[in-house]
């Protein structure tokens, strides 16, 4: 682990309690960045816990490791004021400590963050993985957006997207390129020919 790394690891131990949300039921880039993202942080020895759809490809992939606790739902939260959800976040502030919550899907905002407006202590951040096609720039976004920590995406090209589409402060919006993982594209470690 790289000097810079250990540090802020070191500094993050049993001071950084994390969510990460990601109800999908498909396995395929998002799915991908959301898992990798828990398995990368339960790796490091920091807390994190999971919000996924009960039988998903999330939840089969990350069940299999104990550093990573799962809330597996069995119901879809609503994209707005789902109190259902509603309960279960209150819990995990409440009584387990968590103090970031990531989501992969930035339309259940309406349902997190109206639950943790008056929270300050708590960080909310949104990944976006794919261009927006739509102007969010009405009067909800903007009250959702503003409570916004950090609205991560993956690329230059969608980060000027998103500026021009939703009601975010460009600093609010961070890139973080996705990795690549090079024993896969290695030639002395894949054979190519397997299929």
């Amino acid at each position: 682990m790289g000097t810079n790394i250990g540090s802020l690891v070191r500094s993050l131990e049993g001071r950084m309690n994390a969510l990460l949300i990601c109800l999908s039921n498909s396995w395929g880039g998002l799915e991908q960045v959301a898992a990798n993202d828990a398995l990368d942080l339960g790796e490091l020895g920091l807390k994190v816990q999971v919000i996924c759809f009960e039988g998903s490809p999330i939840h089969q992939c990350l069940v299999r490791y104990p550093e990573i606790k799962l809330i597996p739902l069995n119901y879809k939260p609503r994209n707005i004021l789902d109190f259902r959800l509603k309960n279960i976040l209150r819990d995990l502030v409440e009584n387990q400590g968590i103090n970031v919550i990531h989501t992969h899907q930035p339309s259940l905002l309406g349902s997190i963050i109206p639950w943790v407006w008056r929270r300050p202590d708590l960080v909310v951040m949104a990944t976006r993985h794919i261009m927006n096609t739509h102007d969010k720039r009405d009067l909800i976004h903007r009250l959702l957006y503003q409570r916004l920590d950090a609205f991560v995406v993956v690329s230059q090209t969608i980060r000027q997207n998103v500026l021009a589409t939703h009601p975010l402060r460009e600093r609010q919006v961070k890139v973080i390129h996705l990795g690549l993982d090079f024993d896969a594209f290695d030639p002395e470690k894949v054979d190519s020919r397997r299929q």
